[in-house]
């Protein structure tokens, strides 16, 4: 009977001791602002800031996320710097572009790897490869994306001119009018939009990013950015979304038909439509240091800033 009473004890003293140190933890992370405003693209990789929300990860941490939709892409740090968000998300290259000039932003999250970019053409184009295209314009989200900058590897592999593609700047969804209407000769997109422009206009694929001869950083795909101040003066905020979309990768990841309900519901279409994308593979935690730096190097080599990045002032990733 003692044995019972002396183990009942040591189970509550242990229990006891978990909540003080919890609590305590808790208290020295609070989150500094708890509403969250959010603007994005709904995409795979961005979804997992709805799941957060949607499945109150952003609660469980002490915050609430508020999204805003911005189907311009290409301007989404203007939210930031702004001040009419806390939190954007866009591509890793994309963004390493306005910090290298001065913009004052932090990553605080990368959501996934191995995201698809293809190259698409009509259907009844002559082109069957990247040689092919030699001064035609191509609609991109963005001058820097990640694609612009693994067609600037190809190019450099195959011994094409900087300028051997027109690049033209155009928001995703206008891509798929743009591409419809036959106003630009190709698209460098990602789901659902390269989706659309294959089932809907005909497109035809003559290049992906995931090919291993141009993939740079594993094919990064999306983070997410706050104000260089912000992060300064809300370290525990950075830490609660930190965490929560790193469950939401971790659910993200245990269930595809979750981020394919995510995405259509963000995109109001159909679930039966979006399942036809193809999923990136999602990080959690979310980081991915070396390959931030793998993919700022490349941003250098071939020309797209001038100088070289150290991306140790841009990252505040959470540990791996």
């Amino acid at each position: 009977m003692q044995t019972k009473v002396s183990r009942s004890a040591t189970l509550l003293a242990s229990i006891a001791t978990a909540v003080i140190g919890a609590t305590t933890l808790a208290h020295a992370q609070a989150p500094e602002t708890k509403a969250i405003r959010f603007v994005a693209v709904p995409s795979a990789g961005s979804s997992l800031v709805w799941i957060a929300r949607d499945k109150g990860f952003d609660k469980e941490q002490g915050i609430e996320i508020q999204i805003q939709r911005d189907l311009a892409a290409g301007l989404i740090t203007d939210n930031i710097i702004g001040g009419s968000a806390e939190m954007v998300y866009g591509g890793v290259a994309t963004m390493l572009m306005p910090y290298a000039r001065g913009a004052p932003l932090r990553m605080i999250a990368v959501t996934d790897r191995d995201s698809m970019w293809d190259l698409i053409v009509h259907g009844d184009s002559a082109a069957k490869s990247i040689a092919d295209l030699k001064g035609k314009s191509v609609s991109v989200i963005a001058p820097n994306s990640m694609c612009v900058l693994a067609l600037r590897r190809a190019f450099d592999i195959h011994g094409l001119a900087k300028d051997h593609l027109k690049f033209t700047q155009i928001s995703p969804p206008d891509q798929v009018a743009a591409f419809g209407a036959k106003r630009v000769d190709a698209s460098c997109m990602f789901d659902p939009y390269r989706l659309q422009m294959i089932s809907q206009f005909g497109g035809r694929v003559i290049w992906s990013i995931l090919d291993p001869k141009y993939n740079i950083g594993q094919s990064l795909g999306g983070s997410l950015i706050v104000h260089k101040d912000f992060a300064a003066k809300n370290p525990g905020t950075i830490a609660a979304i930190q965490r929560a979309i790193g469950t939401a990768a971790a659910a993200a990841t245990a269930s595809p038909d979750l981020v394919y309900a995510t995405v259509a519901t963000a995109l109001k279409q159909d679930v039966a439509q979006v399942r036809r994308i193809t999923l990136p593979k999602y990080l959690s935690p979310p980081t991915a240091p070396e390959q931030i730096q793998e993919i700022a190097d490349a941003m250098h080599k071939y020309g797209m800033v001038p100088a070289p990045i150290d991306v140790a002032g841009f990252t505040m990733l959470p540990p791996k």
